[in-house]
């Protein structure tokens, strides 16, 4: 779950370093309440991974998960830019790139 703005989310925000792709299979979650539609539907050993770019509504969308009884979730601390920054910079995580999509171009 992709809890960044939808501009974001979309390589649409105003400050071009905010357009990043993101995961494959990632979903855009606005709002804790947007969650429930999904998980409604999803058993409860069900693997999330949640992150987000600078705000704690990722942190704050893990907590209702956990709550509502989720045992594997997940949170990506220092969100996707650190995480993208690694992709390009550290010889180690070159590899981390095949988990994302829709940054052809961008970076």
């Amino acid at each position: 779950m992709d809890t960044r703005p939808i501009e974001e989310f979309n390589n649409k925000a105003r400050m071009a370093y905010m357009n990043l792709g993101h995961i494959k299979g990632a979903i855009n979650i606005t709002s804790p309440d947007s969650v429930e539609m999904i998980i409604r539907v999803k058993d409860k050993s069900k693997v999330f991974l949640i992150y987000g770019s600078g705000s704690d509504k990722a942190a704050i969308i893990c907590r209702k998960l956990v709550k509502d009884g989720f045992q594997n979730v997940n949170l990506l601390n220092h969100g996707l830019y650190n995480f993208v920054w690694s992709t390009a910079n550290v010889e180690d995580c070159k590899s981390g790139r095949d988990f994302l999509t829709d940054h052809e171009g961008l970076y």
